[in-house]
């Protein structure tokens, strides 16, 4: 099964995985591609993933490729630098910001009307954690009256039930219990494989709506990099693990809070961007990204401020206001760095 098919060519690709003697084994699978490979393209490698998408899986042929020379999306040698984040803004969900070399200036929001395409699923996973709270303690109080019936490893299975937090936990004792069955149990079994089918078709639709908002983004983040690649060659991205710049919760902050920073951190997907971005543009270079909103754009000097707490700022040293991202998208497009010096300066609050 698969989470979805949208209009797309269809082909069946052959997947040598081992040999009979000098004859090649070949696992064969039909699938849908985004896009073709050109006719003049030699595959240097390929691998087959796959990750679960509700009670199926979902599979992807990975290809890289090499040509003797590749088109340029642009005749123009700009270039043009991208910070990559995420903030709410009026407008929906900010996930980069961008400047050029030509003094343009511009900004990729996610519509706020279309971040509904995540909100929808993740109802869908409340009303199933509703769900699964409500029938849990059914099963763990027959389970209480009735353990001793079951073998030494069932007893040790069911031992902390009241504790679990996940559908997959009753699953996988319903796998058990199938092959243990004991007199008197029909009515709690029949329960619980009636809610299991229910969850499962719950979240096989909470996972396809997922997948399908991830395909919309994907799609959205395509079509903004095409526009920009038309404009300019040359692509200045940070050099980081995008990982280390996920919002920190603070410790008096609610825990609904924390959950809404990171359900924009996966809705924005920054490392997804980035990797659409070098893969779209001409060249890509990538600038460490250390000091890039710290340092001022206009007068080049380390303004040391709390960049969680200010996203517009002004500097202490030439008093240029500006939106911080901003900022971050020129210092990437300078591609300059503080020296040594100026960074002790900043850590000793100079």
């Amino acid at each position: 099964g698969e989470c979805g098919r949208g209009k797309r060519p269809l082909a069946v690709a052959w997947f040598r995985v081992g040999s009979d003697g000098h004859t090649p084994v070949w696992a064969k699978f039909p699938m849908v591609y985004h896009r073709p490979i050109p006719v003049d393209a030699k595959i240097k490698w390929a691998f087959v993933h796959r990750r679960r998408c509700g009670t199926f899986w979902r599979w992807q042929l990975m290809l890289s490729v090499a040509r003797d020379a590749w088109e340029s999306p642009t005749t123009s040698g700009g270039s043009v630098g991208i910070d990559l984040g995420w903030r709410v803004v009026p407008e929906g969900l900010r996930v980069a910001s961008w400047a050029g070399d030509d003094g343009r200036r511009g900004e990729l929001i996610l519509p706020a009307d279309d971040l509904r395409r995540w909100s929808e699923p993740a109802t869908r996973r409340a009303e199933r954690d509703v769900r699964f709270g409500e029938f849990l303690p059914r099963v763990a109080d027959w389970f209480a009256a009735n353990a001793g019936r079951f073998g030494e490893e069932m007893r040790e299975r069911v031992k902390t039930i009241r504790q679990w937090r996940s559908p997959a936990r009753l699953a996988g004792l319903l796998r058990a219990w199938s092959a243990e069955r004991v007199v008197g149990d029909e009515e709690i079994h029949a329960e619980l494989v009636t809610w299991m089918r229910e969850d499962s078709r719950e979240w096989n639709s909470e996972a396809g709506q997922r997948a399908r908002a991830s395909r919309w983004r994907d799609d959205y983040y395509r079509c903004f990099v095409k526009r920009l690649a038309s404009e300019y060659r040359v692509v200045h991205v940070e050099d980081m693990d995008l990982r280390e710049i996920k919002r920190k919760p603070k410790a008096e902050e609610a825990e609904s809070e924390n959950q809404t920073a990171r359900g924009n951190a996966f809705i924005a997907s920054p490392g997804r961007l980035r990797e659409l971005i070098r893969e779209g543009f001409a060249e890509t270079m990538s600038i460490d990204a250390a000091w890039t909103t710290q340092r001022c754009h206009a007068c080049g000097e380390i303004d040391g401020f709390d960049a969680a707490a200010e996203l517009v700022r002004t500097c202490r040293h030439c008093g240029v206001t500006e939106d911080q991202d901003y900022r971050a998208a020129m210092n990437l497009l300078a591609g300059e760095q503080p020296d040594a010096d100026e960074m002790a300066g900043v850590a000793r609050g100079v």
